[in-house]
């Protein structure tokens, strides 16, 4: 997921367009769709061993413009079997960070 968001933000600066990211908790699933002249959905993924608990996005979706910057920051909480992730969206950078809050606590990947 986090690679799929990633590479949504850097096609949104290559391309000077922008691309929206969508999660549906109900389902665990996430889209990513380019937004040009017409919206195309280029991503439709359901997790299998992961599940997507909640985001504190408006509507569970932002989008990145064609500055990288995202619409707005925010989190999306995952959990699996055994651990719980916030993925963290930066609000202006469009950074991405996975955090690990159980399990071995303080383990980010970036």
């Amino acid at each position: 997921m986090k690679n799929d968001i990633l590479k949504a933000r850097n096609s949104a600066i290559i391309e000077g367009i922008s691309y929206r990211v969508v999660f549906k908790t109900k389902g665990s699933t996430y889209k990513i769709y380019m937004v040009d002249e017409k919206i195309k959905c280029i991503k439709n993924v359901k997790m299998k061993h992961i599940r997507i608990d909640g985001t504190n996005f408006l509507k569970d979706e932002f989008y990145y413009r064609a500055s990288g910057a995202p619409s707005k920051g925010g989190r999306i909480k995952l959990v699996s079997q055994n651990d719980t992730y916030d993925m963290t969206i930066q609000v202006a950078t469009g950074r991405v960070m996975l955090t690990k809050v159980t399990g071995k606590k303080g383990d980010v990947y970036e």
